[in-house]
């Protein structure tokens, strides 16, 4: 009887201790693909701003807060935004600057302009084609029409558009 409570006392040691080293076996295992998964990953951002306005908007400055990351040398945050690769669309470009400055620290696209007007272009409804039409019973298809102001021609506010799309490698 005795010889079978010490198996069994060592059979159980035995088991914990096996229990124990995969244990410390798997923790070592998570720390390595951890430490190396830190330096494989990859960032996506995209920085959309849409702006409407019914009436011009006159010394117009605009402060958007960008993704950044802390810079420990500096104290500062920094953004992997590049101010070249961001696209300005339904904006006159000519009355626009933009460029990337420092607002407490923290980094901040700034927009400025004198003045922004807003867009308005005309509605074209679709032209119908039924089977077997020709293309020459067609009507002609309208001209788009831009405006700085509404009227009946042109009735559709178009929305002005920034917009910046990157990939950010550690």
């Amino acid at each position: 009887m005795v010889s079978i409570l010490n198996i069994a006392k060592k059979l159980i040691l035995g088991i914990l201790i096996l229990i124990v080293m995969i244990f410390v076996s798997l923790l070592i295992a998570i720390g390595i693909l951890g430490i190396y998964a830190a330096d494989n990953v990859n960032s996506v951002y995209s920085c959309d701003l849409y702006l409407s306005t019914t009436e011009p908007i006159y010394n117009a400055t605009l402060l958007i807060p960008l993704p950044s990351a802390p810079d420990f040398d500096s104290g500062d945050y920094r953004t992997f935004l590049n101010i070249s690769e961001v696209t300005f669309t339904n904006f006159d470009t000519n009355n626009i600057s933009a460029k990337i400055e420092i607002q407490n620290n923290y980094p901040v696209l700034n927009i400025s302009a004198e003045k922004i007007t807003p867009v308005y272009k005309s509605h074209i409804e679709p032209i119908a084609i039924f089977p077997g039409q020709n293309e020459s019973e067609l009507p002609s298809v309208p001209a788009i029409i831009y405006s700085e102001s509404y009227s009946t021609k042109t009735p559709e506010l178009v929305q002005m558009e920034i917009h910046r799309y990157y990939l950010k490698m550690i």
